[in-house]
């Protein structure tokens, strides 16, 4: 196998709050695609990458099973934008991946928004997922305000695709990037958070003895798909330096997780992007298994990148986003 290579696309701005704000970002997607497809020696590429909550669904995702969550983000308003700028990446570079993130609207008006990535390639989609590993605070405070998901995100192939140079990845929706550390008898931590939709649209925390099923099922998906790659959709910070600890404990540990395979993000910068190529990279590439167990002691190994270059829109003279190609050799 050859190197895998992944570009990221961060994004300066908030996640998208509202369907209105697609269509900037659908021209904003054709325009990096454009952009990334002017350079002939990033070629072959794996994966173009974008943050989570990219695009808005006004549907929900976590009440529908597999094969309609497919349809629903098939027939999405921005879903004709996507397959245009993954057709023209293909014509670039057979075989690439464009992953995007998508925040949808709540099963329930008084849960919050799911929260899910899709990867295309060509004019197909060729995976999906849900948002199955909560942050705290989404499981926290009042039942109605608790982020709900579904039994079938902890055994789902659909997250899982084939990458051109060879390799496996795998699409995480933000937080699920910390939950890779359970899939390689790391810490188990993340699925204390875990609150399932119920059949009358409410989110229940799991029990015990659910949370170790949930956990075990986890852990076989991944041992029957056997992932190298991690490709990790972020909401985002407020600015450079303030991912740090994601970067220590999210991707540092999703590498290790992974073998020492290629973990990159992608993510919004509120305020403003990194001003070198290699600030707040949000990628790591052979982190060993001890990182798994270093707890504090965990270190951001942080992967150097091989490009970069910004994006300006308009007559604006602050970049709107940030492109980078991170490389990582193949594993043994």
């Amino acid at each position: 196998m050859r190197p895998t290579r992944v570009i990221s696309v961060c994004v300066r701005g908030r996640p998208v709050r509202n369907a209105e704000h697609n269509i900037e970002r659908m021209h904003m997607l054709e325009l990096a695609a454009s952009e990334i497809v002017a350079r002939s020696d990033w070629t072959p590429a794996d994966a173009v990458l974008f943050p989570a909550g990219y695009f808005h669904l006004d549907h929900s995702l976590v009440t529908l099973a597999e094969p309609q969550q497919s349809q629903c983000i098939q027939a999405a308003p921005f879903a004709g934008a996507c397959r245009r700028a993954a057709q023209h990446l293909d014509r670039w570079s057979p075989g690439v991946l464009l992953v995007v993130g998508i925040d949808a609207a709540p099963a329930h008006k008084r849960l919050r928004g799911d929260q899910a990535v899709a990867a295309w390639r060509a004019d197909a989609l060729a995976g999906h997922a849900v948002k199955a590993i909560p942050v705290a605070e989404e499981a926290a405070g009042s039942a109605d305000r608790r982020l709900a998901s579904q039994w079938e995100n902890y055994v789902s192939p659909t997250r899982f695709a084939r990458l051109a140079s060879g390799e496996t990845a795998v699409v995480c929706v933000c937080y699920d990037a910390f939950g890779l550390a359970a899939t390689a008898d790391g810490p188990c931590t993340p699925f204390r958070s875990i609150c399932l939709l119920d059949q009358h649209s409410r989110a229940t925390p799991v029990s015990l003895p659910l949370q170790r099923s949930l956990v075990a099922r986890w852990q076989g998906l991944f041992a029957a798909h056997r992932p190298t790659v991690a490709l990790i959709a972020i909401h985002g910070f407020e600015h450079p330096g303030r991912d740090g600890y994601w970067q220590r404990h999210g991707i540092a540990t999703a590498s290790a997780a992974l073998g020492g395979g290629l973990a990159v993000g992608a993510a919004h910068f509120r305020y403003a992007l990194p001003v070198g190529a290699n600030q707040s990279p949000l990628a790591a590439h052979g982190v060993s298994d001890r990182h798994l167990h270093a707890g504090t002691l965990r270190l951001a190994h942080n992967l150097p990148t091989r490009d970069a270059f910004w994006i300006t829109i308009g007559n604006s003279t602050k970049p709107r986003a940030l492109v980078r190609l991170f490389e990582g050799a193949p594993l043994a």
